[in-house]
């Protein structure tokens, strides 16, 4: 078999060979279609259909022996020049939409769009030339400076858009050089036949071979553009997937607490006000007029204790956890403190908020308080620094006042670091207290993230 393309047998079975290899290609490409209904392709599958008439009007004479009545040059020649503008055009439309130029390069999508204008225009045009029977070398060389104008306009193209496109798009660019690349040697080719002289290929044949290598990286490009897709689609999934758990998990840890504080407020501070109050407005009935006054300031007082206790329990349950935000939470509390004391501050931190849960967040917020609390009180500090550092998944607390310090043995008995013990306790972490008489307190706690 002549590999050349040249003669009638060789070009006989290419023909078969290339057109079967374009309707298997539309077949995979129209079923793509039937499942996402994507416009770029319609596009593609245009494309192919025009290329499949092309390679038929280019070769005719080998399935049809007597043409048609009617059938002249000029309607050979309109077909010849036409239909390979018009697979341009669709191409290019199936590129423009493949790589989303409209959204990801307006400009370029522009231009693109003028190129297939021009090319429509040019088609339109054909027939009035044929109308006033303009030669046929002529025509010819018409047709080469249009094909021309739109190789050098699309290189162009395609040089900018290579600069900034996906590995799976880059297939489909591939795709247009492969075009181009068969265009230039079939149009010189096509050219030199075209006056008289002997050529060693058919003119046809780069085309056709580039015109499947492009088949072939459409293809890889499609499957890569899948598998992108899947890719991003699952990561995003996993995605959504942990925040709706972490949304969830939080908000049940943040029910738990809310639930937990209530509760204590209300059976235990909350019923011993009342106890209280009960008693004294017993106690104000027998007692003398001169104790009446300051038991009654004691009843008003207690009164208002338990209104505060009740506020509190409100404010607790309108508390959301998207409200707890640690880093603004403590500068705000310095800002409010540093007009009322001498204190030197130091607040150092790097945090994303959404590494802790919500209830090491209150914890977290409600240490640094009680710490600053026990300083202001007790310490007769000048400098407090304050340290909160998220490093290798771990959150790491620094908290130091250069007050009178305290004896550690005296200082665990009490409330107030029992209660800091508990929180770092819930939190899994771990906690080291230094401090001697006349030489400051320090305290380091490191838990971590989440």
């Amino acid at each position: 078999m002549d590999l050349n393309f040249l003669t009638k047998e060789s070009q006989y079975y290419g023909v078969y060979l290339f057109v079967a290899i374009v309707l298997f290609q539309m077949v995979f490409i129209f079923i793509q279609w039937l499942i996402y209904k994507r416009v770029d392709y319609l596009f593609y599958i245009g494309y192919m259909i025009s290329i499949v008439l092309y390679a038929f009007s280019l070769y005719k004479h080998l399935f049809i022996q007597e043409f048609p009545e009617g059938y002249s040059a000029a309607i050979e020649t309109f077909l010849k020049q036409s239909l390979p503008l018009i697979s341009i055009t669709l191409y290019s439309g199936f590129q423009r939409h493949f790589l989303e130029l409209k959204t990801s390069s307006p400009l370029l999508n522009t231009r693109v769009k003028w190129i297939e204008r021009f090319l429509i225009a040019f088609c339109c045009f054909l027939p009035v030339l044929l109308f006033f029977e303009v030669e046929r070398i002529y025509m010819l060389q018409i047709f080469i400076v249009v094909c021309c104008i739109v190789i050098a306009a699309l290189v162009l193209i395609i040089r900018r858009v290579l600069k900034a496109c996906l590995p799976f798009q880059r297939f489909a660019i591939a795709g247009a050089l492969f075009i181009i690349v068969g265009s230039i040697p079939t149009i010189i080719l096509g050219f030199y036949e075209d006056r008289g002289y002997e050529v060693a290929v058919n003119p046809h044949l780069p085309l056709m071979i580039c015109v499947i290598l492009e088949l072939l990286t459409f293809t890889t490009g499609l499957t890569l553009k899948s598998y992108y897709i899947e890719k991003e689609k699952r990561v995003l999934e996993k995605a959504i997937a942990i925040q709706n758990n972490n949304q969830k998990q939080t908000e049940i840890e943040y029910l738990k607490m809310r639930n937990n504080v209530s509760r204590k407020l209300h059976d235990s501070l909350g019923a011993e006000l009342s106890i209280a109050k009960m008693m004294l407005s017993t106690l104000s009935k027998e007692k003398a007029e001169t104790n009446k006054k300051t038991l009654s300031d004691s009843i008003k007082l207690i009164g208002n204790s338990i209104e505060k206790v009740y506020d509190l329990m409100s404010d607790v349950n309108k508390i959301t956890p998207e409200e707890i935000n640690v880093i603004s939470s403590i500068q705000t509390l310095i800002q409010n403190l540093e007009p009322l004391n001498n204190i030197k501050w130091n607040f150092d931190y790097k945090l994303e908020e959404e590494c802790l849960s919500f209830v090491k967040r209150q914890h977290v917020l409600l240490i640094i308080k009680e710490l600053i609390n026990n300083t202001l009180k007790y310490a007769s500090a000048t400098t407090i620094s304050i340290s909160i550092r998220h490093e290798f998944k771990t959150v790491n607390i620094f908290y130091h006042d250069n007050g009178s310090g305290t004896d550690l043995d005296k200082l665990s008995k009490g409330n107030g670091l029992k209660n800091i013990k508990e929180r770092v306790t819930e939190m899994d972490g771990q906690m080291h207290v230094y401090s001697t008489p006349n030489d400051g307190f320090t305290v380091q706690i490191n838990i971590s993230e989440t």
